[in-house]
């Protein structure tokens, strides 16, 4: 294997509750089930999710 594996799942939700806070408003972001959807095309995620598929204005 080339290369080097990273843990990035703290970052993802860190990330994740960020933008969701930016986007949704307050309360808490839904990360474990955004992280149930994992591996799916993100706008069918988002769908899935009922959440806005543009994040940004």
């Amino acid at each position: 294997m080339d290369g080097v594996l990273v843990d990035s799942f703290a970052v993802m939700r860190e990330a994740f509750t960020v933008a969701y806070a930016e986007v949704v408003g307050a309360g808490p972001a839904p990360f474990d089930e955004y992280n149930r959807h994992l591996g799916r095309y993100f706008p069918d995620i988002m769908r899935i999710m009922g959440l806005p598929l543009r994040w940004r204005n």
